[in-house]
């Protein structure tokens, strides 16, 4: 898996240009208006993430994930998940819910990878960097569901070691719990 996280000094080059972000409009229950968070869009990510400190701030409940480990797009550097959060929120006027990642993510807040994109597949103008609702979103129910990542491997018959899957998000554990 490969993720983009920059350093605040990074934020200031034409590099960002490059990068695609949207408002991504979270609803908190102790205020009447929803807290905003600037999210990055990355096709290259396998998974949604989410900062630790944004969980925290927003006290969602996180269920435990070990052995989760997060490659960045630098290749050198490795971050643990602790878990992952259900999240709802607004994305391009869409509401959007979905399975997001805990780690500790440099600068970013959210990461909206491969999940969302497959799912609401959005109209992106990559040269303006702009995200809007599908054209049609009643297209969209008639897009195949692929099942989840570990369905989509070879079935052997008997496997030595079979993988110790998480059951609810029903990605491989590293380590056991």
């Amino acid at each position: 898996m490969a993720t983009l996280s920059i350093s605040l000094h990074k934020l200031n080059t034409p590099f960002v240009s490059r990068l695609l972000y949207v408002s991504a409009f979270i609803p908190v229950s102790t205020s009447p208006s929803p807290s905003v968070y600037h999210t990055l869009v990355d096709s290259g990510v396998t998974i949604n993430l989410i900062h630790k400190s944004v969980v925290s701030f927003l006290r969602l409940i996180v269920d435990p994930h070990r052995g989760l480990l997060v490659t960045l797009a630098d290749g050198k550097t490795v971050v643990p998940c602790s878990g992952y959060v259900s999240l709802s929120c607004t994305i391009a006027d869409v509401s959007y819910s979905g399975i997001f990642f805990v780690a500790p993510l440099g600068t970013q807040s959210l990461i909206l990878g491969m999940p969302y994109l497959e799912r609401e597949n959005p109209v992106i103008d990559w040269q303006a960097k702009t995200l809007a609702p599908p054209l049609n979103p009643s297209l969209n129910l008639l897009l195949p569901t692929l099942p989840p990542i570990p369905e989509l491997l070879p079935v052997l018959p008997n496997p030595p070691n079979p993988p110790n899957l998480c059951l609810k998000c029903r990605l491989p554990r590293i380590f056991p719990t």
